[in-house]
């Protein structure tokens, strides 16, 4: 949290547009990042943003300042992504592949095939693999293993006790490392296949 938070909060309810428009560029491309992971929808994801950012401000009477300004944002964020993902309005399609910063890991099973891909074909890979796996595991990935959330705020953004959230954790990342390795196995097996028109 940042120190000055409560103060900004209070500006922003007062109607500072200034006030709002520095929440906005603080918490925009958290919140941005969290939607286009687990979407991989980069349309849908602004569209999700700007819905989160607009709602937050406009309801910030309902704030109550006992979690963080962040977690309630990111919240009101997963909750929206967790709609749209019901609604079956995001097609990935051509899934976003992960950038240079903010990347998921790849599990410690599969690293030892990293030399083989280059990688843009590595986070490519883990963005589609992302894809394969249940919304609930793609979003405590994302917002443990990219946004880098500790136990007690991913408890409080998704309404379970801390205890569920490592087991829940501890089952997308196995699920994760599983889709890598089906996807890896699979793009080797079209590789070793030969062309037609070959002997």
């Amino acid at each position: 949290m940042h120190d000055d938070e409560p103060q900004l909060i209070e500006r922003a309810k007062a109607g500072d547009g200034s006030a709002a428009a520095e929440v906005v560029e603080r918490y925009q491309r958290r919140i941005y990042t969290l939607c286009v992971r687990v979407l991989g929808d980069v349309d849908a994801a602004e569209e999700l943003t700007q819905e989160t950012l607009i709602k937050a401000l406009t309801g910030l009477e309902k704030f109550d300042g006992r979690a963080s300004l962040s977690t309630w944002l990111h919240r009101i964020a997963t909750n929206a992504c967790y709609s749209r993902m019901r609604s079956d309005r995001v097609r990935a399609k051509s899934r976003v592949p992960w950038p240079e910063s903010g990347e998921l890991p790849v599990p410690s099973r599969v690293q030892g095939g990293e030399d083989a891909l280059d990688a843009r074909r590595r986070r490519q890979t883990v963005a589609v693999a992302l894809d394969r796996i249940n919304a609930e595991h793609r979003v405590v990935l994302v917002l443990r293993d990219v946004q880098g959330m500790e136990y007690e705020q991913l408890s409080e953004v998704l309404g379970v006790p801390v205890g569920t959230i490592k087991s829940r954790l501890f089952r997308a990342r196995a699920a994760l490392r599983e889709a890598i390795e089906r996807l890896e196995s699979s793009s080797q097996h079209t590789d070793q296949q030969p062309k037609r028109g070959t002997r």
